[in-house]
């Protein structure tokens, strides 16, 4: 009612306080990242190996399980972009929306310029190493917070529209594993259309709303049955000759579903977290540097060479080195005036 006579007067309401840094977002930030970078020397190291090689069932449950990293990174944007206790303006919006297209234009110049061919081609420029389609994706949320942000004003509007969208996920699936033909064109048209925003909105459904004791054991045994399907569905199509990886993308059913139980198991483990401010604090700052850890540790994973031995073996260790060091270089560039821009 005061607000409403102050802007009726002509006086503008006093700012929202700005929200208290939660500990599980930035512990889950740090733990999605490492999630990409394992998940990316796995990729690597499952495409020279036979489907009938003896190391291929352990080298599948090592590519799977991260899969969750990149949708979890959608929600975590959600649940803080979508806030309505954060103030979400014009200005807002064109700065996210820079910040991620001069860090996606910096990165693909890097990666066009310092590895094979070493040249900057417009084509490949535009296109940018395949992880870096997070940023314009990113920028796409941002572009859309206002109507995004209207939908999540009404909770029984998002969650039919969630529920809505997450049918139409499950059926290209269906679709693919029963006609290949028919499903090409619906998985591409609705991951285009709706999985980034889908994933801002299931990320700020599940902060705001948390679900009781009861849907929370529902989604956290429905995450390990997704996961369960995609480890058996990638090795076992595989093996017939076929291409599975659709099944981990971030707009399948399983893949959704095991993301949002990773997201709300810790939310529901570490909201309480009653850690000294020290560890808090050193959490904080380390998550602070994930952004950039995800765009530098491609250069790093194609840098290291292999490690001799088994496979597992390999991606363990490579996937902790890469991350190392990623973690080490932003470090230093987010001390740089002009460059730590491009990596926070």
């Amino acid at each position: 009612m005061d607000d409403e006579l102050k802007i009726r007067t002509g006086q503008q309401p006093p700012p929202l306080p700005a929200p208290k840094r939660q500990f599980w977002p930035d512990l889950l930030r740090i733990v999605a990242a490492f999630a990409v970078v394992f998940l990316h020397v796995a990729a690597e190291r499952i495409s020279p190996i036979d489907a009938n090689h003896p190391e291929w069932w352990s080298v599948v449950v090592c590519r799977v399980p991260p899969s969750f990293a990149v949708p979890v990174f959608f929600m975590l944007s959600g649940m803080f972009l979508l806030d309505p206790a954060r103030e979400v303006g014009a200005r807002k919006i064109v700065r996210g929306c820079c910040r991620f297209l001069v860090a996606f234009a910096f990165w693909s110049a890097f990666y066009s310029l310092a590895f094979p061919p070493h040249r900057l081609y417009l084509g490949q420029f535009l296109k940018g190493p395949v992880h870096l389609w997070f940023l314009p994706a990113l920028a796409s949320c941002y572009l859309a917070a206002p109507a995004l942000r209207a939908i999540a004003r009404d909770r029984k509007a998002e969650e039919a529209l969630l529920a809505v969208v997450f049918f139409l996920l499950c059926v290209p699936t269906t679709l693919r594993a029963l006609s290949d033909s028919l499903a090409r064109i619906l998985p591409t048209t609705i991951t285009v259309l709706s999985m980034p925003a889908f994933l801002v909105l299931l990320g700020d459904y599940l902060n705001r709303f948390p679900l009781n004791s009861i849907r929370r054991r529902m989604l956290l045994l429905a995450g390990a049955c997704g996961l369960l399907f995609a480890i058996a569905a990638t090795g076992l199509l595989a093996k017939e000759g076929l291409n599975a990886d659709f099944i981990l993308g971030a707009s399948h059913a399983p893949v959704v579903l095991f993301s949002a139980a990773v997201f709300t198991l810790f939310q529901s483990a570490f909201a309480k977290e009653t850690s000294s401010a020290r560890r808090r604090g050193i959490v904080s700052e380390i998550a602070k540097s994930m952004f950039g850890v995800y765009l530098v540790h491609r250069a790093f994973i194609w840098i290291l060479p292999a490690v001799p031995g088994p496979a597992t073996l390999d991606i363990v260790l490579r996937s902790a080195a890469s991350f190392a060091a990623s973690l080490a270089v932003v470090a230093v560039l987010r001390r740089v005036p002009i460059l730590r821009h491009v990596v926070s």
